[in-house]
């Protein structure tokens, strides 16, 4: 995962502003690594010595802070434990962070830091992205494989002048595009748009012949199943 310069000048503070706090346990917190913290504390200067200078100036600020959606002078929200289980409620409705932090009218910098803080407010976005994008998946491996049904209602003559409605539930068939979508990020090297051939193969007139006849085969079945299809709809006639 790539932090934004906000986040990683909030881990900045958090390790300068602890004499106490390692790389190590810092990413135990976070989604990056122990080598990639070093990294980027080198390479930008990072100092315990000035941790408590800082801290100082960090702490006036977000005692101070005052989110734009709040207007001017407003004191800044503070977070609570409510907000985790409202935040993987939005999280399940497809929500980012970016659309998040103004429901709970602060700034994506006070909800990253609300993520870094509390722990069981970042899980809580997690699980709720987490669940959202397996649902989103079941529906699409349904939709590639034909596993969405739909209820329509039926009106018959009950032989005495009136009519009775029944309920009958349909399989609608698999969709190729949901089809195309699942096995190109399942094997992408199988399914990818662009294919490499191998300019070693040996094509002649028999492999030719056998392509042909298996393509032929191919298409009568499809076709067969397109005319049963046909008639369950009543659209053509059964012979």
């Amino acid at each position: 995962m790539k932090l934004n310069a906000e986040q990683w000048e909030e881990i900045r503070y958090q390790w300068e502003s602890d004499d106490s706090l390692s790389f190590e346990e810092l990413s135990k917190k976070l989604p990056v690594t122990r080598q990639t913290i070093s990294k980027r504390a080198h390479k930008h200067g990072w100092c315990k010595n000035s941790g408590k200078e800082l801290k100082k100036i960090t702490r006036k600020e977000i005692d101070n802070e005052h989110d734009m959606k709040n207007g001017v002078g407003r004191p800044a929200i503070k977070f609570k434990p409510e907000y985790s289980e409202q935040a993987k409620k939005l999280a399940l409705l497809g929500l980012v962070d970016k659309e998040i932090a103004p429901v709970f009218g602060i700034s994506l910098r006070t909800l990253n830091k609300w993520k870094i803080k509390y722990p069981e407010f970042m899980q809580s976005i997690k699980d709720g992205k987490l669940q959202a994008d397996s649902e989103v998946a079941l529906s699409l491996y349904k939709s590639a494989i034909g596993g969405h049904t739909i209820s329509e209602e039926k009106v018959i003559p009950d032989g005495d002048g009136g009519t009775t409605i029944i309920e009958i539930k349909r399989q609608i068939p698999p969709d190729y595009r949901a089809q195309s979508l699942w096995l190109r990020n399942r094997q992408p090297a199988k399914w990818r748009d662009k294919v490499e051939i191998d300019a070693a193969i040996d094509v002649n007139e028999t492999s030719i012949e056998f392509i042909m006849e298996n393509f032929i085969k191919v298409m009568d079945k499809a076709h067969e199943r397109s005319r049963l299809m046909r008639i369950e709809r009543g659209l053509d006639p059964k012979d």
